[in-house]
């Protein structure tokens, strides 16, 4: 929510990025603290390229959105932490993404090809552009940059590289839990399939919300996403997205991290005529399987439930968008106090 209010776009609870940050202020006076962390995959998602003409002027507009973050913070030491995926991985995320949620991401993003994906996404994937933006407003120095890659990161693990790089100890904090209705998994590859196939099904939006927890499901019964899953983008594909980008992931290894070679990842690219990991298509088998399984799911009382509530919190966003703000706040307090399972 607060990085889409710099955007101009309000949340649940319809506050500007003002009104946020005066109670982010207000709250470390209260608290005593010297440092506030605000974390926000909208900071740099907010603003999307296909919502404007060009890479310019969506570049423009997300720039906008980052000198108003500026704006708000004057007067504080700001450090500015980012990780960077490989953009064929952040691509192939995207489109699982677009897919599992079909009925509910808008436009035609669902249905794209990744040759299409990958031309509508090349202005979000140009870290260097992005990275020299973020540059220009707050200074080379305050810009921190990890690389979303096991070995790059400090043991192998995100959290802990994270919390290093914020000076604090990991053995300060309880293991982190979740709740696993809370996770968004990836689907696999012929899970997905079928979700692809359904999406040309309209549907209200509280049943493709349940229909996503449906298939999450039925993905878990058949053994879960395996790290052998074919991708969604061929390897050609993941090839010219690659070389697209070579030259900006090159200046910002040198700029922000001082690799003179110009070594962003180090993953080898993935080969042209490697057949291996090439999706075959769906099976008759497997998507009769996959339909036994959701329908059996889909009619069980827990799932009409589901649907139920699901119903319930559309209406009430749709005309009681405060009561339905405080409903997911409340739901949202009652799963971190609930005991959790490991994952």
């Amino acid at each position: 929510m607060v990085g889409r209010s710099l955007a101009g776009r309000r949340g649940w609870w319809g506050l500007s990025a003002e009104e946020f940050f005066a109670q982010f202020e207000r709250q470390r006076r209260e608290d005593g603290a010297h440092t506030v962390l605000l974390s926000a995959e909208a900071f740099l998602g907010a603003v999307q390229p296909w919502d404007f003409d060009d890479a310019a002027a969506y570049r423009n507009a997300a720039r906008e959105a980052v000198e108003r973050l500026a704006l708000l913070v004057a007067g504080a030491t700001v450090t500015v932490i980012v990780y960077l995926r490989r953009q064929d991985h952040w691509l192939e995320s995207a489109m699982n993404q677009n897919i599992k949620f079909g009925g509910l991401v808008g436009g035609d993003l669902a249905t794209l090809t990744a040759e299409q994906a990958a031309a509508v996404y090349a202005p979000r994937l140009d870290y260097a552009a992005t990275l020299n933006m973020w540059a220009e407003v707050f200074g080379i120095p305050a810009i921190r940059v990890g690389v979303y890659e096991r070995d790059q990161l400090v043991d192998g693990d995100v959290v802990s590289d994270f919390l290093g790089r914020c000076g604090i100890e990991r053995s300060y904090l309880r293991e982190p839990t979740w709740n696993q209705a809370s996770r968004n998994e990836a689907l696999p590859r012929d899970v997905l399939e079928v979700k692809r196939i359904l999406n040309a099904i309209p549907k209200p939006k509280y049943e493709e919300r349940v229909l996503v927890e449906t298939l999450r499901a039925v993905a878990r019964d058949m053994g879960g996403r395996s790290a052998s899953e074919p991708s969604l983008l061929p390897c050609a594909t993941r090839r010219k997205v690659l070389e697209r980008h070579a030259d900006g992931n090159a200046a910002v290894a040198r700029t922000f991290l001082g690799h003179e070679d110009g070594t962003l990842f180090l993953e080898a690219w993935p080969e042209t005529d490697d057949p291996a990991g090439e999706y075959t298509g769906l099976s008759t088998e497997t998507a009769l399987e996959i339909e036994l399984r959701l329908d059996r799911y889909w009619r069980s009382p827990g799932n009409r439930l589901r649907l139920f509530r699901h119903w319930v919190a559309e209406r009430l966003r749709r005309r009681q968008p405060t009561a339905h703000a405080a409903a997911r706040t409340l739901r949202a307090l009652a799963l971190r106090a609930a005991p959790r399972r490991r994952s």
